[in-house]
């Protein structure tokens, strides 16, 4: 049976110092990380935990995934003497469960380590919480001291543990960000297709987010109240302008500040995994946290996409009275959304997008239109098998709850692409 789906018309515009403490205890509250990890290239699923904006690891899962390199290390426990030792260059010896996740929640009670730790014989200051019995140590510290590579790739929410390289210390701000008359445009990710841009006005005045390329335009709506926000750069490698305008009267506008910015893209997808305006998200974001409680220890890539479209279709309801309410310059927000389960259709391509996005699988934000919908249109393209696949979640939720058959994977034929984030 062929349901056609009639939705209201919506006009959407294109718009670290290390220590121990040996005191007492102290509990902190531990969230588990949904940044993925890459251990010498190799994407690898492990137990770690975010405290304090920083990431800590099972100190034997590290050593089980640096053994047999040049980093290797042995791991020993003194429990007579509360002692946990730690000796280079020789191999470790897995007393088995390594690389297991715990069970429960994505959030934990950390309680600070009270145990010594030995490195070749001299006590070393590292911080290390115990989780569930388990030993969590700050991976930086552990780096440095171990002297293995850490790196953080903010842009594509990745942590990447090296051992073919030593440590090299957290680097400083070196944001290229450029500051004038109110506006300030930061072109630090811009290889990672995002720019953040921010402007400082007057509360009620209307200010726009012009960027072009090659005679393309995509414009967005921003407040005038200093925050830096992300936008995509997604038309492809050369040179782009970034202007900010003013509007002037009716619908005329000014130009505040403009800036040519030249990008050579890392990857050709690296700008569909970046948080943005209308897909927002963080390493600690409610839409993060809940596909990650989705996924679980599921490492088939095409099943973690569909349990993430299947709470979405499942739980999301299309919101009818939202329509009345809404200004031309709305923007989606995927953890209210979460928080609500309902939306419109750029609510459900937002929330979708957000949560693949936070575990570095690429997915567009599309808008246009549809033969299964009347009127203007949100959906997404998800990269699957080195293909761009359509994903309606919208559709297919209305389907879902008229009982109705639907598919996955839609046609392109059914859809009119006019702008994609």
């Amino acid at each position: 049976m062929k349901v056609r789906i009639f939705f209201i018309t919506l006009i959407l515009m294109a718009i670290l110092l290390p220590y121990s403490i040996n005191v007492e205890a102290a509990q902190v509250s531990a969230i588990r990380t949904t940044s993925r990890v890459l251990v010498d290239r190799t994407s690898k699923s492990f137990d770690a935990y975010n405290i304090n904006d920083n990431n800590y690891f099972k100190l034997r899962d590290i050593a089980y995934v640096l053994n047999g390199t040049g980093k290797q290390f042995a791991v020993g426990w003194d429990g007579a003497k509360n002692a946990i030792s730690l000796t280079t260059a020789k191999p470790y010896v897995s007393v088995g469960g390594e690389m297991t996740s715990s069970t429960g929640g994505t959030v934990k009670t950390a309680t600070s380590t009270t145990a010594k730790i030995f490195q070749n014989g001299k006590e070393v200051f590292l911080t290390a919480y115990n989780i569930d019995g388990n030993n969590y140590f700050k991976l930086r510290d552990l780096g440095e001291s171990l002297n293995f590579g850490v790196d953080w790739n903010a842009s594509l929410n990745t942590i990447e543990i090296s051992s073919t390289k030593g440590y090299t210390p957290e680097q400083a701000d070196t944001s290229q960000t450029v500051c004038t008359s109110g506006v300030c445009i930061d072109e630090t990710s811009k290889n990672n297709g995002l720019v953040r841009v921010g402007y400082k006005g007057a509360p009620t005045e209307k200010v726009k987010l012009l960027i072009s390329k090659d005679g393309v335009q995509y414009f967005y709506p921003i407040k005038p109240d200093g925050i830096m926000v992300g936008f995509p750069l997604q038309m492809g490698n050369g040179e782009y302008k970034v202007s900010v305008l003013s509007n002037v009267t009716g619908n005329k506008y000014a130009y505040i500040k403009t800036s040519n910015i030249s990008i050579q893209l890392t990857s050709a997808n690296a700008v569909y995994l970046n948080s943005i305006q209308t897909i927002s998200w963080s390493p600690t974001s409610a839409a993060t946290i809940k596909n990650r409680s989705l996924i679980g220890l599921e490492t088939d890539y095409s099943k973690r996409i569909t349990l993430g479209y299947d709470f979405v279709v499942q739980n999301v309801r299309y919101d009818f009275d939202k329509i009345s309410s809404l200004t031309p310059d709305y923007i989606p927000i995927p953890d209210k959304t979460l928080q609500v389960l309902k939306g419109i259709c750029y609510d459900y391509s937002s929330l979708f997008a957000a949560m693949k996005r936070s575990e570095g699988v690429p997915i567009k934000l599309v808008k246009g239109y549809s033969t299964l919908v009347e009127g203007y249109h949100a959906w997404n393209e998800v990269y699957i098998n080195g293909k761009w696949i359509v994903v309606d979640t919208t559709v297919d939720a209305a389907f879902y709850n008229a009982k109705g058959t639907f598919s996955f994977a839609k046609s392109t034929a059914d859809y009119t692409k006019v702008y994609e984030y």
